[in-house]
């Protein structure tokens, strides 16, 4: 089994930025690639070939729709998250991070055609899961990290991730690409914050209902 970490970009952008992949086997070593938003789902079909299956995917981006009547999901009020998904996709540029909730939500559905599993129903067989490293950061931290964007920031995630068991084959080039790293290491533990995330996502979507 391996662990997949996506950190999503708005593929609705004029520039669109690649997507960080930071690729964990059950030894903990872990991997950094960057990849534009249209080549993921390929890249994902020849991974998890090559090993056979058993892998989970981690994404750091909306994979369902708010309940019918909600502006936001349940599990993005728990967390106070920056973007809202509503209940229908949002078209792109009509709105804050519209481009990528639809973005997210979009690369949900065609992954699940794909064959994902996503924790609509029963977390413990799904393939696909969400994460929010806003609030994985400060649950695996026990306190308020340092900005990411500062040396102090990035040493002290460096820092984190290793005393939970993480190893690096090369350090990655900017601290964004640690998000799916940190939302893997959030889901296989037992933060509490993780497991509220996953009863709150169950309870505030309804497989990948489409909006226009």
């Amino acid at each position: 089994m391996r662990f997949i970490g996506l950190d999503l970009t708005d593929p609705y952008a004029k520039q669109p930025r690649k997507v960080d992949v930071a690729l964990v086997d059950e030894r903990g070593r872990c991997e950094f690639a960057a990849l534009p938003g249209d080549e993921v789902r390929r890249a994902l079909a020849r991974m998890s070939s090559a090993s056979r299956g058993g892998d989970v995917l981690i994404i750091d981006g909306p994979l369902g729709l708010a309940a019918p009547g909600c502006r936001l999901r349940e599990c993005e009020r728990m967390l106070a998250t920056a973007g809202k998904t509503p209940d229908a996709l949002p078209a792109p540029g009509s709105g804050p991070y519209a481009g990528f909730v639809r973005g997210g939500v979009e690369l949900a559905m065609r992954l699940a055609q794909d064959g994902w599993a996503p924790a609509t129903d029963e977390v413990a067989t799904a393939t696909m899961l969400e994460a929010y490293p806003g609030c994985s950061w400060p649950a695996l931290a026990g306190r308020r990290l340092p900005r990411k964007t500062t040396v102090e920031g990035f040493r002290a995630r460096a820092d984190l991730l290793s005393r939970n068991g993480l190893r690096f084959r090369a350090t990655p080039r900017k601290p964004s690409s640690w998000a799916g790293t940190c939302a893997k290491v959030q889901s296989c533990s037992s933060a509490a914050e993780g497991e509220n995330f996953c009863s709150a996502f169950r309870q505030s979507t309804s497989g990948f209902r489409s909006g226009s």
